[in-house]
């Protein structure tokens, strides 16, 4: 029981370290895209929905491991 426990612990940290990297590499490519569109930076609406957008992609992943690691519903 108590290694089911460490493997679920060890399975959890691995897949939020993973996730965390794959959204700051994503946002720092958004950051670096901003050159492109700064008009609509400054006016915050592309870069606030394309954030909304990947925000969403990131808990629907962080919810899809959560079940596997964990048996969630």
């Amino acid at each position: 029981m108590q290694l089911k426990m460490r493997s679920m612990t060890l399975c959890w940290v691995l897949f939020v370290r993973f996730h965390q990297s794959l959204f700051f590499l994503i946002m720092s490519y958004l950051i670096k895209q901003k050159k492109l569109l700064k008009y609509e930076f400054l006016r915050g609406s592309v870069f606030n929905s394309s954030l909304e957008n990947i925000k969403g992609i990131f808990f629907l992943l962080l919810n899809s491991w959560k079940r596997r690691c964990f048996g969630f519903q």
